[in-house]
């Protein structure tokens, strides 16, 4: 396939004045690939001052999440971003989301990337090729909408070329009326459907949900504009600022905006508006939910921000439970850019937002009868990374299946599931059958090196990926079993249609069988996982023979529920070790739930557990029963209440109990 060569500023400003001419349709965007730039191309550059245009570089201070928080809401007419490896499709997705109808999104790959030298370069991951692959295939698609371009002079600079870009798009004013019109009728009748809905006296809860660029926020502000027009008091308040701009456009003079979800109390307006709420934690919604009469809830629910699918999943089954009235709004029609937009489509392939494919859709309709499974062909086979990576149909197959079932699932599992060390993944189906019945993905951790132990034990240390065996030493207060190898279980999904059937079970056994005879070299000997601690879960590990051995200190902000970790050995070390933590963690649930008062200070299990929260290396809730007996004794003051701050009580707990230990030594 051509590229076009870009030596100098000239060169591509003629590839830039030729995105908008002759009949092109201007409610579409563009997107330029310029590869083989200079290593440090936009970091130096701030094009702040040049109004519609953003650069974004890859590396960054700022937190990822917050990246792609601030982005919500914002428009531009021009996005630069800089490519890196690995990439971060899902900071991309969000800038993508932010260019307009008639804009252009550029992307800048560096040098180092070495994509144009070689079509399998070895410094470039799975998910980067095939991010390679599927520009290639839109460009064949889009080619008067997709352009790739080569570098051939390190003298390019971007603000020559931003200032080509914006030179050459169009004004909102030559595209806004014939991009407008369709989505203007699809808001005006979801408009008339929440006046509706508000106007009847029950309380109740609208939630407005899609995809990007679908005009949201808009549809809130106009509702916000009927609520003014009606005499209806109502606030306004989001996760930022930020997520308020297209609300604000709509909306000029809002009545009430509480920046600081947290700061909404029983004193607000009946009506309360929520924007972007999906980047809220599920306790601080359900808590909005209860104090106000109407609140609508509105917010993007595709998955590649950092809050995942959880109001999507979990928290509109919470609404359900409450018995309340619930309108659900979702604008279909594109309000930022036109139908059936380049951009769109290679953005929605790259991150998988869209179902699989219609033949899936088709059989997915029509389950097949499992009832006797026992006597199907089925199948469960593991897939490999690069196998999965380079086969669009299953990986789309796989991910969504991920995304229907697990509130978690966000663009950087997918990027981990292909990419992540030591990540294996088995589907399973049945033969002849097209369609994946369950997934089962596991990361395998463990065999830390032994000079890290003792930092690890003590809090001094968190290794990335080795969350089972870091936890399980942590919880049992030994470094024995840090050197064993482990599996753990990232994910486990049965399609709707064949759940309760026991074939979750059935996979799992398979997996716990296929690793401990992979070969002498993985030698995985334990097995584990930490999941929200609901019901149906609970009970699915516990009749797999999987033990309880920690509950997660705090709630879950995108589930509302402590998370559980459980752990099944064929290991004598990693036995022990763990039935020390059990021990340890059904103490402590023992003494939460009802204090004895008749057990006495065991200084042989307490000291070392109680030295360690004095030096802060272990938290009070994996220290309260030890902490109770202390109390109980009339030796230190442990407040059950939790109100106030918790850092404060954990530093008068350790001061106490320091002076403890030290006035009993001998």
């Amino acid at each position: 396939m051509s590229r076009h060569i870009v030596s100098n500023p000239g060169e591509f400003n003629l590839i830039a004045s030729s995105l908008f001419t002759g009949h092109e349709n201007l409610q579409h965007r563009k997107l330029v690939c310029l590869e083989n730039a200079s290593a440090h191309w936009l970091p130096s550059h701030n094009a702040e001052h040049i109004p519609g245009i953003c650069v974004v570089p890859a590396q960054t201070i700022a937190d990822r999440a917050d990246r792609i928080t601030h982005l919500l809401g914002q428009e531009y007419r021009v996005m630069v971003h800089e490519l890196s490896e690995p990439l971060d499709a899902g900071l991309l997705a969000a800038l993508a989301g932010t260019v307009q109808a008639g804009g252009v999104l550029l992307l800048v790959a560096p040098r180092t990337l070495n994509t144009a030298s070689c079509a399998n370069p070895d410094n470039v991951s799975h998910f980067g090729r095939r991010f390679y692959r599927l520009l290639d295939h839109h460009e064949t698609l889009f080619p008067n909408a997709i352009h790739r371009c080569m570098a051939a002079s390190a003298n390019l600079q971007v603000s020559a070329l931003t200032t080509a870009l914006s030179l050459a798009t169009p004004h909102a004013g030559e595209f806004s009326g014939a991009l407008y019109q369709s989505a203007q009728r699809e808001q005006d009748e979801l408009l008339q459907q929440a006046c509706h809905f508000l106007s009847d006296s029950e309380p109740g809860c609208i939630t407005i949900t899609g995809r990007r660029g679908r005009g949201k926020s808009t549809l809130l502000g106009k509702i916000a504009a009927w609520l003014t027009d009606q005499h209806r008091d109502y606030a306004v308040t989001a996760a930022n600022s930020a997520a308020l701009n297209s609300f604000h456009h709509s909306v000029k003079s809002p009545q009430r905006v509480v920046v600081d979800p947290h700061r909404i109390d029983t004193s607000a307006a009946s009506v309360l508006l929520v924007d972007e709420a999906g980047n809220l934690p599920i306790s601080l919604l359900e808590k909005l939910l209860s104090l106000h009469h109407h609140v609508i809830f509105c917010t993007t629910v595709e998955g590649y921000e950092s809050a995942g699918r959880a109001f999507e999943i979990r928290f509109t089954a919470h609404i359900d439970t409450m018995n309340r009235r619930r309108l659900c709004l979702t604008p279909r029609v594109s309000w930022r850019w036109g139908a059936d937009d380049p951009v769109e489509h290679f953005i929605n392939a790259m991150v998988l937002s869209a179902a699989p494919d219609a033949q899936h859709q088709s059989a997915a309709a029509t389950p097949i009868d499992i009832s006797q499974h026992q006597y199907l062909p089925l199948s469960v086979r593991e897939l490999s990374q690069s196998e999965l990576a380079e086969d669009e149909i299953t990986l789309r197959r796989v991910f969504h299946l991920l995304r229907k079932t697990h509130y978690q699932t966000t663009v950087q599992d997918l990027q981990h599931l292909v990419d992540g060390d030591g990540v294996r993944l088995w589907v399973l189906h049945a033969k002849q059958w097209p369609d994946i019945l369950g997934v089962i993905v596991v990361s395998v951790e463990g065999c830390v090196d032994a000079t890290l132990h003792s930092d690890i034990v003590n809090k001094r240390r968190r290794l990335q990926h080795q969350l089972l065996p870091q936890l399980l030493a942590q919880m049992a207060n030994s470094p024995d079993a840090l050197s064993q190898r482990y599996a753990r279980v990232i994910r486990i999904s049965i399609d709707t249609p064949y759940r309760q059937r026991g074939l979750g079970s059935m996979m799992l056994k398979t997996v716990e069988s296929s690793l401990m005879n992979d070969s002498a070299d993985l030698d995985v000997r334990a097995f584990g996982a930490s999941f929200a601690a609901d019901p149906i879960s609970k009970a699915f590990w516990r009749s797999n023979h999987y033990d309880e051995f920690h509950v997660g200190h705090r709630l879950n902000p995108r589930t509302g529920l402590h998370s559980v970790a459980v752990i099944k050995s064929f290991n004598t070390t990693v036995s022990r070790v763990a039935q020390q933590a059990i021990r340890i963690h059904q103490d402590n649930q023992h003494w939460r739930d009802s204090a004895n008062e008749t057990q006495r200070f065991d200084d042989r299990h307490d000291e070392a557990l109680l030295t360690q929260f004095a030096n802060g290396q272990r938290s009070a809730q994996d220290t309260h029963a030890a902490l109770s007996r202390l109390a109980n004794r009339g030796l230190i003051h442990f407040p059950m209440s939790t109100t106030g701050s918790q850092r404060k009580r954990d530093n008068d707990l350790r001061q106490q109990v320091a002076t403890f230990l030290e006035t009993s030594q001998p």
